[in-house]
């Protein structure tokens, strides 16, 4: 495997993880820093800039939300599964950019 190969197969990775963060969350819709922190805790640390390049990349594809608030002042923007971000993560669709793990429970 090449490097670029690598790195490939890595950010698809990620993007999987990230739905099925967004799967298993008990809330909704859950911000950026959770999102990143569950992803060290998975095993799976990400930079925040790749991270945010993967939300947008998401959510260009339909399977993910964002939405901007504010809370106690500060600027915090959440994220929500949509359903073709559900269907990606328990196996009903494929996208060959996204490589979901088998870690759903619901």
């Amino acid at each position: 495997m090449t490097q670029h190969e690598f790195w490939q197969q890595r950010a698809l990775a990620e993007r999987g993880m990230i739905l099925a963060v967004l799967y298993n969350a008990p809330a909704p819709s859950v911000d950026l820093v959770t999102i990143r922190g569950c992803l060290d805790l998975l095993g799976m640390p990400t930079q925040a800039q790749a991270l945010k390049r993967h939300m947008l990349h998401l959510a260009q594809r339909g399977y993910l939300t964002a939405h901007s608030g504010f809370a106690m002042g500060i600027s915090l923007e959440n994220y929500e599964l949509t359903p073709d971000g559900r269907d990606l993560v328990i196996g009903a669709r494929t996208d060959p950019g996204v490589s979901v793990p088998s870690l759903t429970e619901k």
